[in-house]
């Protein structure tokens, strides 16, 4: 596809294909278009390619004359798809920020950022980091970036919607994945989490709910086959909702998950979230959640699980949030990312 539109500078540009869903008032941004071709974009390349010598190859020199056009103080990305780390490589004099797109069980480190780009000796290919927890922050090994705790900026960017909560609701964070949904162990233990739960709200006259993973546009799941799954392993005792999964999450009393991304969002929300990490190996074990807590489970004993979510569904809103103030108190969550607004603020306006 090609479009024709006109580029014009702007103080940011964001390459996390939409990703973030960040607005900024007080600064010109945009959303750069990987989708389709910008036709003045491509004549300045084939120019380029065809009468100046260039080690780079044709897609690299497009990408480069974009970020030319758009002359930007500031280039945004997630630590994932490497678009940031492309950018500086193929325009050094830009600054880079980039956010933690996930948290990971290995810890956050400079190998998952950089991918295939080997920095030159002394060069720094990240200006900004933005990460989850001060957890990550200790242990980063990027001795040349200026790095901030900011949480989840996706989940930040998301409006907290005062939902009235549905009283005796169990809501499970579906990881469904139908490429893995064979005899891996992971799905094993997954299969056997959703029958349990199942178990437990038919015993307790709860409503169980959830979060379909295909309900993610990014995740491009067939809704069908997602259902089929859960009602073959269950039957029709649950019920799916049309709203994303953080609204759905607002309305619900009690929230689990197996280790979602989600349920990391959750909890730094101060919803009530009980994780059953079972995948967990002695080497990789999930950050942020403490050993033995009433919101972590860590086998799949039907006994522990209806002791923990018992307990759970009694203690009040103020000694839950108290709880985990006391026990992860650096799970951050700043609502509109004002914090990280303000940061990209001042680098854009003192060129920092």
């Amino acid at each position: 596809m090609i479009n024709f539109k006109y580029i014009k500078p702007k103080d940011i540009i964001i390459l996390d294909d939409g990703y973030s869903k960040i607005k900024f008032d007080d600064c010109s941004y945009e959303y750069v278009d990987f989708k389709s071709l910008n036709f003045f974009c491509a004549i300045k390349t084939l120019f380029i390619f065809f009468t100046k010598k260039n080690s780079l190859s044709l897609k690299q020199i497009y990408k480069q004359s974009l970020y030319r056009m758009y002359s930007p103080k500031l280039a945004i990305s997630h630590h994932i798809n490497g678009r940031g780390i492309e950018c500086k490589f193929l325009c050094s004099d830009i600054k880079i920020a980039i956010y933690q797109f996930a948290y990971s069980p290995t810890r956050f480190k400079l190998k998952h950022v950089l991918g295939n780009f080997k920095p030159k000796k002394n060069q720094n290919l990240i200006d900004y980091l933005f990460v989850y927890h001060q957890d990550d922050k200790e242990s980063i090994d990027f001795p040349k970036s200026k790095i901030f705790v900011s949480g989840s900026i996706k989940n930040n960017e998301i409006k907290k919607k005062n939902f009235k909560k549905k009283l005796n609701s169990l809501l499970y964070i579906s990881e469904y994945d139908p490429k893995n949904i064979g005899e891996h162990y992971y799905y094993k233990k997954a299969k056997r989490l959703i029958i349990l739960l199942s178990k437990f709200c038919k015993l307790n006259n709860k409503k169980f709910n959830v979060a379909l993973r295909s309900n993610r546009k990014d995740k491009k799941i067939d809704r069908k086959k997602e259902i089929e799954f859960f009602t073959r392993l269950i039957g029709k005792n649950f019920n799916t909702s049309s709203l994303n999964s953080y609204d759905f999450a607002a309305q619900s009393e009690v929230i689990v998950c197996l280790s979602s991304n989600l349920g990391i969002e959750l909890l730094s929300r101060k919803y009530k979230v009980l994780f059953v990490p079972v995948h967990e190996s002695k080497y990789d074990k999930y950050p942020y959640l403490p050993k033995n807590e009433i919101f972590v489970n860590r086998n799949l004993q039907e006994a522990k699980i209806f002791f923990k979510l018992q307990k759970i569904y009694k203690i009040n809103k103020k000694l839950w949030e108290n709880l985990l103030k006391l026990k992860i108190n650096n799970l951050k969550f700043d609502p509109e990312n004002k914090m990280f607004k303000k940061e990209i603020k001042k680098i854009i306006v003192n060129n920092e």
